[in-house]
């Protein structure tokens, strides 16, 4: 075997055909329009205890409510979530600012759209505690 260019380790020997790596991208950023859905997410990851901003696309729509079960693209990653927040009609915290809001006439951010709904979790009132 033979190192690579860099030589900071092997190279696979030739005649092995591997695939390529299919990397699945993110959906792109929008800024939501008035009155778009934007529901907070806290994604099921260790060590974050942040809620997320994202967008509910049309077709969701009736799948989404506070206690749903969502996949989400977070820092270049496809993680599992719970819906914990819904602002109807398009006031958002944006980007992590919970419920608090960023607070009248301030600008609004690019949101990324929910990746998938995985189902409906516990009722609102069980998520509340």
């Amino acid at each position: 075997m033979t190192t690579d260019r860099t030589g900071s380790g092997p190279e696979p020997p030739a005649e092995l055909d591997l695939p390529a790596v299919r990397r699945r991208r993110a959906a792109p950023t929008r800024v939501p329009a008035e009155g778009e859905r934007i529901v907070g997410v806290l994604p099921a990851v260790a060590g974050i205890d942040r809620v997320f901003d994202y967008l509910v696309a049309a077709g969701q729509d009736a799948d989404v409510r506070v206690g749903s079960e969502v996949r989400v693209d977070l820092a270049g990653r496809r993680v599992g979530g719970w819906v914990v927040a819904d602002r109807p009609g398009g006031s958002s915290g944006q980007a992590g600012e919970g419920d608090r809001g960023p607070g009248p006439g301030a600008p609004r951010r690019a949101l990324r759209p929910l990746a998938h709904v995985r189902g409906w979790g516990p009722e609102p009132a069980v998520v509340e505690l």
